[in-house]
């Protein structure tokens, strides 16, 4: 008889403990919920959309946007940066191509020598300032206009003298001359050991003596001074730093 009023009692006493019970499950369930979206990128980008699309802006969501705002800005950023350098890259090698029968111009190919040196200078610390530009950029947070800001900064304040120590003392076409009239061994050692790519030259021999020989006859004939300005026409302005954000 006990045991079936027991029985008999226990629905209702189930209905009594049940908002306690379901209490229970509810913290349990928003417990796990909490965990889950901590840890399943899943869960939490579910739920990230589901509170969107009510209108509810999220901190995901907020995050999520000023990364593509970012993302499409250094990445424009990037693609400007590429194609100028290509750009330059290609305008260097048609220069150097277009140069090579000028240089091989007995006195005259001192001074497009000394020219297409200069370019190649300038070539070369736009390109590593486009380079210092891009890395600030990328390095940094922002809109496209901050991002825009920093790459300028960054391309403003490089300089030169970081990457070539001797950039404001490039040999001229007085230089050149002085150093292959004087020292003409020297010059071709030198340029084999800066790594081009030149064959052993026997100075000492018959071939040595005449190549010295024809720079002396040569320096004479000019009597100014040992350098032709007669014939040597003015090159290009050693550059200053880099020319500005090319188009």
């Amino acid at each position: 008889m006990r045991v079936f009023r027991r029985l008999l009692l226990f629905p209702f006493r189930l209905m009594a403990r049940l908002p306690g019970l379901l209490l229970v499950l509810l913290l349990v369930a928003s417990l796990l919920f909490n965990i889950a979206t901590l840890t399943v990128s899943g869960v939490y980008v579910a739920a990230s959309t589901a509170l969107n699309a009510m209108g509810v802006t999220t901190v995901a969501a907020r995050e999520a946007g000023a990364k593509l705002v970012q993302r499409r800005a250094t990445t424009k950023i990037g693609r400007e940066t590429t194609r100028r350098v290509t750009r330059r890259v290609q305008r260097g090698a048609a220069r150097n191509i277009a140069s090579v029968g000028g240089e091989a111009i007995p006195i005259l190919g001192i001074a497009v020598i000394a020219g297409a040196l200069a370019l190649e200078v300038e070539d070369a610390c736009t390109t590593a300032a486009d380079m210092a530009g891009l890395e600030a950029a990328l390095a940094a947070d922002g809109s496209e206009e901050e991002l825009e800001s920093v790459r300028q900064a960054a391309y403003d304040g490089f300089d030169c003298r970081t990457l070539i120590p001797e950039y404001d003392d490039l040999p001229g076409k007085d230089a050149i001359w002085a150093a292959m009239k004087n020292a003409p061994s020297a010059a071709y050692e030198q340029a084999r050991a800066a790594g081009i790519g030149l064959a052993e030259f026997d100075w000492a021999g018959t071939a040595g003596s005449v190549v010295e020989s024809l720079l002396a006859w040569a320096a004479s004939f000019f009597d100014t001074g040992g350098t032709p300005e007669t014939l040597l026409p003015d090159g290009p302005d050693i550059p200053s730093g880099p020319t500005g954000t090319e188009e």
